[in-house]
C-alpha cells in the first residue's frame, strides 16, 4: 500500500508516520511537509520505504498532483480549522 502523510513531519504527523513505517502493509510512505529538514530527517530515520516531499498547503493544485496514485492520504496539516474542513 502507498501512503502519503500531509504534514507528516509535524508532531501528530510524525507519530502517525512512525506507526505506518512499521507496518508490513505499507510498501511506500511519503512524508510530505513544508519543513524540508524535518521531513528528510524523519524519512531517513524510518528507512528505505520512506521518502520526503516538500509541499505548501496553500498550493491546492500542487497537493492534488502530489496525492495522485496513493492508496491512502493522511491529512495532518495545521491549523486544522483551516486545512481539515469538510
Amino acid at each position: 500500500m502507498k501512503v502519503i502523510a500531509l504534514g507528516g513531519a509535524g508532531v501528530m504527523g510524525s507519530f502517525a508516520a512512525r506507526i505506518l513505517a512499521g507496518s508490513p502493509r505499507v510498501g511506500e510512505l511519503v512524508i510530505a511537509d513544508r519543513n524540508r529538514v524535518a521531513a528528510e530527517r524523519l524519512a531517513g530515520e524510518l528507512g528505505d520505504k520512506c521518502r520526503a516531499k516538500i509541499i505548501d498547503a496553500g498550493d491546492r493544485e500542487r497537493i492534488e498532483s502530489v496525492i495522485r496514485g496513493f492508496d491512502v492520504v493522511l491529512g495532518m496539516i495545521g491549523p486544522f480549522y483551516k486545512y481539515e474542513t469538510i
